[in-house]
């Protein structure tokens, strides 16, 4: 709220079930938008963050993908402070505006403030 309150074009979607993987719901979300950040509070080595492996390969096929990034936070109970988030957005916003189509993964804020 206090993101779109700044003027960000910005929303959430929580993905509550796992297995199954809601892959036809995100497709059809995933289809109408330029970016999707994906915050992951896990770590699955060589791979990055696992919702984001599978929200990715959920969108192999869509004709519009947009870009997708992972962005790792909150390891061993750190908070995801409003200042990540701020970071978050931002790089998103430069990947449209550069168009970069497949950003690497981020980790945020693992020692002291968070920066990119």
């Amino acid at each position: 709220d206090k993101l779109r309150d700044e003027g960000y074009k910005v929303g959430v979607i929580k993905v509550r079930v796992f297995s199954p993987f809601p892959k036809e719901e995100l497709r059809e979300v995933y289809s109408k938008l330029k970016a999707v950040a994906i915050v992951d509070r896990d770590l699955s080595p060589g791979i990055g963050g696992i919702l984001y492996t599978e929200g990715l390969a959920s969108t192999y096929s869509l004709k519009n993908r947009p870009i997708i990034q992972g962005f790792i936070c909150g390891l061993g109970g750190r908070d995801i402070r409003m200042n990540d988030f701020r970071l978050i957005i931002n790089e998103m916003y430069k990947n449209i505006d550069e168009g970069v189509t497949d950003p690497p993964i981020k980790w945020i804020g693992l020692r002291g403030d968070a920066k990119l």
